[in-house]
């Protein structure tokens, strides 16, 4: 790649980027590459390019992009919408499991939902490959079983029956969503990050520990998702979305940092929505020293962008709390 040109992004080293001027207009190829599939895109001449790479590998240009790694793609130019998806993978994990006509339910995982304490064996290789598949599922374009995937995915050391119930839940869920995807708009909002951070304080009824959950939109849509449960007990909740913001502040720079290589660099500072108010005052300002000075220093990460304005924060209701999807089970009516 590099003797064609090429830079390799210093925020992603499995992305490349060649910049051109071609009859007196900017020209840019961006190319992506993972293991032994790539997929570019860019205003230049991207055949041309193919018959360059060519020479150098054995390639085959599938044209335009409509399938790449499981996920379906669909382009729609008079509209300006990209649609992603994996209904065919979906359709096929419900097949392999014998839960493709099974009755649908309206949520991944039922609210409040505990299997720490629940009986296990007997069940494990094949509740392995079931979250394994569903992992794959939940990480590339379906955030909405994030949650109810990472809580199975706790298990799988030594499922029992009640954790398998579980698994279906999630099959139940997806039976009736199978088509569920992420459409990006190029009419929303723009290059621009749209940004919410929550945690479910000592959700974990055994341990005691948080779940950490924040959502990158970007065009009307997600390009990134976490679901992660904490590593340490956290006393005030006000600690545990602390510790969860500063993961999300450090995805943002890191964002930020690839898509200015990307020529699509943020206009002004990221903006982080939150519900807890006592959070973003803590983040903001040194406040309430006493009951905060026990907190790692390497969290206070997000206190110093905040300084610099490269991460904006801002609060938001519980009720517009998009993230709440990503750190807790939800009732049906707000999970849709």
């Amino acid at each position: 790649m590099l003797t064609l040109g090429f830079v390799r992004t210093n925020a992603d080293h499995g992305v490349y980027t060649r910049d051109r001027v071609v009859d007196g207009a900017p020209r840019k190829l961006v190319t992506g590459l993972h293991v032994n599939n790539g997929l570019t895109t860019g205003n230049n001449n991207i055949p041309k390019f193919f018959a360059e790479l060519g020479k150098h590998f054995t390639l085959k240009d599938l044209g335009e992009a409509r399938d790449f790694l499981g996920m379906r793609i669909q382009c729609d130019l008079d509209a300006n919408t990209v649609l992603m998806d994996q209904s065919g993978y979906t359709a096929r994990l419900l097949e392999h499991f014998g839960m493709e006509n099974t009755s649908p339910v309206a949520s991944p995982v039922e609210s409040k939902e505990n299997l720490a304490d629940t009986p296990r064996g007997g069940i494990s290789k094949q509740y392995c490959e079931a979250v394994r598949g569903l992992m794959y599922l939940s990480t590339c374009t379906r955030p909405d079983i994030s949650y109810a995937v990472g809580l199975v995915a706790r298990f799988t050391e030594n499922p029992g029956p009640k954790h398998w119930v579980a698994v279906k839940q999630i099959f139940r869920y997806l039976c009736g969503n199978p088509t569920l995807g992420i459409v990006y708009s190029k009419t929303l909002a723009g290059p621009v990050f749209d940004v919410m951070v929550d945690a479910d304080h000592t959700g974990n009824t055994k341990d005691r520990k948080s779940t950490n959950g924040y959502i990158f939109k970007m065009s009307g849509a997600p390009i990134v998702w976490i679901s992660k449960k904490q590593q340490s007990v956290l006393i005030p909740s006000t600690e545990a979305e602390y510790m969860g913001l500063s993961a999300c502040a450090r995805e943002a720079i890191w964002l930020r940092a690839l898509f200015s290589e990307l020529s699509f660099a943020q206009p002004n500072g990221t903006t982080i929505r939150g519900d807890n108010k006592g959070l973003l005052m803590l983040a903001a300002h040194p406040s309430n020293h006493q009951r905060t000075k026990h907190i790692n220093i390497h969290y206070h990460f997000t206190r110093e962008r905040v300084a610099t304005k490269e991460i904006i924060l801002e609060w938001i209701s519980m009720e517009d709390m998009t993230a709440d999807v990503l750190t807790k089970g939800l009732g049906s009516v707000k999970h849709k």
